[in-house]
């Protein structure tokens, strides 16, 4: 069980985007559109923090958000890549697929966390750069719609449960 119950930190950005759009186009519009995009990418985080902290003993805990694209594009691909090689030597194909999904979903979630830590940081230390209200309930920040980072956790989600299946088959 996620420490913080499945889906808490979701409950909250939904809450706050469903008020940033009742509240369109003010200030507090924007405090809360802002405040939004915030939680859904804190409740990314949380998903991929709890995953690493079940793969390796060293990655448990607080972890600085940079260094979490690093060890999935580090540490954990050569980890599913050195199994997928073994997996082929020996003819395994459910654990070479397994691998080839987590390679694939390693490299998306550290993209979708580095995508994600850049629209927090703008809404966290950027507020000259103003949310963006459009005709339809997906506002922007920069060049991120709410749309898309309401799909972050759920993303992050899935792709630390593939990349869990094969890590359990090849870490050692």
């Amino acid at each position: 069980m996620h420490p913080i119950g499945e889906m808490g930190m979701e409950i909250v950005a939904r809450h706050l985007q469903e008020q940033a759009e009742s509240k369109a186009p003010s200030h507090e519009g924007d405090l809360f559109g802002r405040s939004a995009f915030n939680r859904y990418y804190y409740a990314a985080y949380l998903e991929v923090r709890f995953g690493l902290s079940g793969w390796r003993p060293e990655w448990k805990g607080d972890m600085a958000h940079a260094k979490i694209p690093e060890i999935l594009r580090g540490q954990v691909l050569r980890t599913l890549k050195t199994g997928l090689r073994a997996a082929e030597r020996n003819s395994d194909n459910e654990v070479a697929s397994l691998c080839s999904g987590g390679i694939t979903a390693a490299r998306e979630l550290a993209q979708l966390m580095d995508n994600g830590r850049s629209a927090r940081v703008t809404a966290d230390y950027n507020p000259e750069i103003k949310v963006e209200f459009r005709p339809d309930t997906n506002f922007r920040l920069n060049t991120v719609g709410v749309h898309e980072a309401r799909s972050w956790p759920v993303k992050a989600r899935t792709w630390v449960n593939i990349i869990s299946q094969a890590w359990r088959q090849v870490d050692e």
